[in-house]
């Protein structure tokens, strides 16, 4: 039988079968992506500001870009960050 990830209701982020494309570091899309992460996070500990310290990025060490295939129709981003 040949089926997709979709076909058997797997989720893109486990499906092995996918392709990544790496993106540059300085890629405008890859800063806003990582930049509105570290935003998310930050509001995400907002009420614990006092045992948790406000995240600032340090560095965009590596960023890929799914390759849509069949029954994956959507933008899917990975990111690895360091923070200070």
């Amino acid at each position: 039988m040949d089926r997709t990830c979709a076909d058997a209701f797997i989720e893109p982020h486990w499906c092995a079968c996918l392709g990544w494309k790496e993106l540059s570091i300085d890629d405008t899309n890859v800063v806003a992506a990582a930049n509105y992460f570290v935003q998310f996070l930050n509001g995400y500990i907002e009420d614990h500001h006092n045992i948790c310290a406000i995240l600032h990025l340090d560095e965009i060490l590596w960023a890929a870009r799914l390759i849509p295939t069949k029954g994956v129709a959507r933008k899917m981003y990975r990111l690895s960050l360091l923070f200070i």
